[in-house]
Formats: structure tokens, sequence, C-alpha cells
């Protein structure tokens, strides 16, 4: 993953692995928002988690989901690699999904 290496990684367990922002706060949710736009650009509808079904075990599409994970965390890792990561984004980064109402 170059330069995204060190800010996304993978965690267990083997049957459900899921991506997950190495950092906290600002740092994750930029590293989330770059790893789901990124994913979703290359046609992958896996958000942060992923495991195969039976139906998709079959080695051209393994092999299709591989390389176009690497094409995404390839493009992360140039986002990372700049003076800007933000700039790559293409809208708004991704919000926690549990938030305290402020009032």
């Amino acid at each position: 993953m170059g330069g995204a290496q060190k800010k996304i990684g993978v965690k267990e367990p083997d049957w459900h692995p899921y991506i997950v922002a190495l950092e906290t706060g600002s740092p994750a949710m930029r590293a989330n928002s770059l790893w789901r736009q990124e994913a979703i650009s290359e046609r992958l509808w896996i958000g942060s988690g992923f495991n195969f079904s039976t139906s998709h075990d079959d080695e051209n599409t393994i092999h299709e989901t591989l390389t176009r994970m690497d094409a995404a965390a390839a493009k992360v890792a140039a986002a990372f690699a700049s003076s800007d990561p933000q700039s790559f984004l293409c809208g708004n980064m991704i919000e926690p999904v549990f938030q305290i109402c402020k009032k």
C-alpha cells in the first residue's frame, strides 16, 4: 500500500477481515473517506468490511477483487504521499456513525 500502509490496515477475524484506519480522529476519517471513495471508484462495494461468500470464491472473481483493491490502495497511497491528502477527496469526509447530539 505504499504511503497508505501506515494509515490503513486490515484487521481480523480471518473469515471477515475489515479495513481500518490506524490513526484516530480526523486522520482516521480522512483515511476511511479516501479508502471508501477509491474502492467505490474501482467498483468495489465493500466499505470497510468484506468477506467472500461461496458464490464469490472462484479464482477469477478473487483475482479481479484483489486487482481492484490494489488499484484503490495505490490511489490512497498517492493521496497520502502528497502534501494535501484532503484535496484528493471528491466530497466531504465521512462522519462517525454514532455521534452525540450537541445542544
